[in-house]
C-alpha cells in the first residue's frame, strides 16, 4: 500500500490557473450564445409593415405601404403570393420604377414605385403586382406576403 505524505490535492498555483481557464471558457461560451441572437446588420428582428388593401387596375394590383418600422433595401425583400398558406408564386422586388404605367410596361411580374426616391422600401411606396403572377392568376382570398431574406414576414395583406 502506498503512503501519501502530502494530502493537498492541487497546488495553489495550478488551482488559480484552472479557475482562470474555466472562467475564460465560460465567457467564450456566453459570447457565442449571445452573438447568436444578433444579426449581421446590427441586430433585431425584421422590419414590420402595415399594408393597405390592394387596389386593382384591370387584372393588376397595387399595394401601398402605410407604415414600416425601418426602411429596407428592396434587394432584401421577397414577395410571395399565397393561397391557403401554400406559396403559389414568389419573386424579388428588383429596382424601383417611377410610375405604375412604367411598372405595367416593364413586363415584370412585380415592381415597386419608390415614391420618396431613397431606393429603399419605405412608407408610402407602392408594390405593383401583375394579376397573373408567374403564371398563377391571383384570386380573392389569396395573400400577398413580404418577407426578408431570412424568410421572416415583414407584412401581409389579402387580395
Amino acid at each position: 500500500m502506498w503512503k501519501i505524505k502530502n494530502k493537498e490535492a492541487v497546488s495553489p498555483v495550478i488551482g488559480v490557473i484552472l479557475m482562470v481557464a474555466i472562467t475564460v471558457v465560460l465567457a467564450a461560451v456566453l459570447y457565442v450564445w449571445v452573438s447568436g441572437f444578433m444579426t449581421a446588420g446590427g441586430g433585431g428582428a425584421a422590419p414590420s409593415a402595415a399594408l393597405a388593401s390592394p387596389s386593382t387596375s384591370g387584372t393588376n394590383y397595387t399595394v401601398k405601404i402605410i407604415s414600416i418600422s425601418a426602411k429596407i433595401d428592396e434587394g432584401k425583400v421577397t414577395v410571395y403570393v399565397m393561397k391557403s398558406d401554400v406559396k403559389q408564386w414568389s419573386g424579388s422586388l428588383g429596382s424601383p420604377v417611377a410610375t405604375i404605367a412604367a411598372a405595367e410596361a416593364s413586363g415584370s411580374t412585380v415592381c415597386y414605385i419608390d415614391n420618396d426616391g431613397d431606393d429603399l422600401l419605405s412608407t408610402n411606396d407602392l408594390i405593383w403586382i401583375r394579376g397573373t403572377a408567374g403564371g398563377y392568376t391571383i384570386v380573392a382570398g389569396d395573400v400577398l406576403r413580404l418577407a426578408d431574406t431570412s424568410g421572416n414576414t415583414i407584412g401581409t395583406v389579402s387580395f
